[in-house]
Order: C-alpha cells, then structure tokens, then sequence
C-alpha cells in the first residue's frame, strides 16, 4: 500500500490524535512530536518554451542536529470535488506527466541542518499539447526505530509533498459557476452550495466569496472562502454555512474573482421564518 502524504497540520490533527489515544490504552509513553526536513515551496510551476527546458528548484531543509538520509519518490494525484487529494502511481493518474518530468537528485545525504537543491524539469524535445501535474514526495529514508520487546508502540512517518504543474504557453485559464442552491443538512443548518469547473487548459485559483443581502441590497453578511485551485477540466463543490439572520427575504450572492477585469457570480433566495 502506498504512503500517504500529508501535512504537518494533517498529521498533527489526525496521527498524533491516534499516537496519544494508542499509547494511553497501552500505558506508554506519547512519541515526541520531531519534524526533520523541510522545503522552502509547496507548489513549482514549469513553463515549456520552444528549445528550452523549463527548470524549476526547490530546497530540501535538514532542521536537525544529524545527518539524514532522503529520498524522493513520485506520484500522481488530483483532486476530489470537495478540494480533498488523492494519489496514485506515477502514469496512472488523470494529469499525468508520465516519466516526461525530471526530479534529480532523488536520494542524497543530507548533514546537519544541511539544505539541498533538487531541481525539477521538463526537457522540450516534443510538443506539450496539454498541461500536466505531479508530486514529489520527501521523507527520511532512516529505518523506523524498532520497538522494545513487550511494548506497544506507534511509528510513523513524516513526508512532505511538492506539487509540480507543467503548464505550457500556449494554453489559456478559464472557468464555469455551474450552479448555486441552498441545502439543508441533518441538523436544519442551511448551507449555501455553489459547484465550479474549471473549462481552460491550466489550473486556475480563483478566490470565492459569498454575500448575503437583503431586500434593499444591502449586505447583511459576508464569508471569504479563500482560493480554490482547480485543476483542468476538473470541479469543485463549495459548501458556505449560512450565519444566524433575522426573519426576511435574502438573496446569496456567490463570486468566483480571477483578480482578472471580469468575475462569475451567481444567486439563489434565502427565506429565513
């Protein structure tokens, strides 16, 4: 089974969860919470030129006081609706560069608070007709400590995912609102659902936002709900919930901004008893 990626914030909120609720059962001890590496960006975008290769770095961080040893392995990946990741082996998955893509170096020793280059590009040797993506996973490559005998222990393994878009020239950026509603969960919470879908031939990361208004267009509430990356031909569902309001008539109205001269912008009516 492969390794899942995660982040630091992931791992926090999920792992370390588990580690404590694990080691109390068990009587042990809580595994000290210890990042190793580092990078400097999350996400490295590569644009193909006629005759060139597109480069891209980034810089691999050792924050400790030892050597460790680290490699770097590849996956494909996109996204769900609801912005989760997922991953697969690398020329399996929708977007894939396939081996068209270089990281090097893949393995290398890495001292003490030590940092390292490792460069990712395409070499443009034939057209790109379509825009690709991939992730380059980094980790420790040191053995997992072994458990003493008749204790329970938890190990785990800490990686750090750079997202590599190779985006040639030529294509443009575009999107689609496809639909704005109101839904109402379990609870009677209302939510303003809006779905999106991205219609270019590169990733666009427009920000969302939605306001609510009264009768005589007035605002009566407005919720950021930040940037969207979107992969290509891709869609994504935006779930708001909808704030406390007084009883009335409401219309919500939900923007996509591309920070560009136009925005997509729907509605739906809010009727609040």
């Amino acid at each position: 089974m492969r390794p899942r990626v995660v982040t630091l914030q992931w791992w926090r909120r999920h792992v370390w969860r588990a580690a404590a609720v694990v080691a109390a059962m068990a009587g042990v001890a809580r595994p000290a919470v210890a990042q190793e590496l580092a990078t400097d960006v999350l996400d490295l975008r590569l644009v193909p030129g006629a005759g060139a290769s597109a480069v891209a770095p980034f810089t691999v961080v050792n924050v400790t006081d030892r050597t460790i040893p680290v490699v770097i392995t590849l996956q494909d990946w996109d996204r769900a609706e609801n912005g989760d990741n997922r991953f697969y082996p690398v020329g399996t998955g929708p977007g894939s560069c396939g081996d068209r893509v270089r990281v090097a170096p893949m393995a290398f020793q890495l001292p003490p608070r030590g940092t390292r280059v490792v460069r990712v590009s395409v070499a443009d040797d034939a057209p790109w007709p379509a825009a690709c993506w991939l992730l380059a996973v980094v980790r420790s490559a040191e053995p997992p400590p072994v458990a003493p005998r008749n204790r329970t222990s938890v190990t785990y393994t800490f990686e750090i995912g750079v997202k590599a878009y190779v985006e040639p020239a030529t294509l443009t950026r575009d999107g689609r609102l496809d639909d704005v509603r109101v839904e109402v969960d379990s609870a009677g919470r209302r939510h303003v659902v809006a779905t999106f879908t991205s219609t270019g031939g590169l990733q666009v990361t427009p920000k969302g936002k939605l306001e609510i208004r009264r009768a005589d267009n007035t605002v009566a509430a407005s919720l950021d709900f930040g940037d969207l990356p979107t992969l290509p031909g891709a869609r994504r569902e935006v779930r708001v919930p909808v704030p406390a309001l007084a009883s009335g008539a409401y219309v919500g109205l939900v923007v996509f901004d591309f920070s560009g001269p136009e925005v997509l912008a729907g509605q739906v009516r809010l009727d609040v008893p």
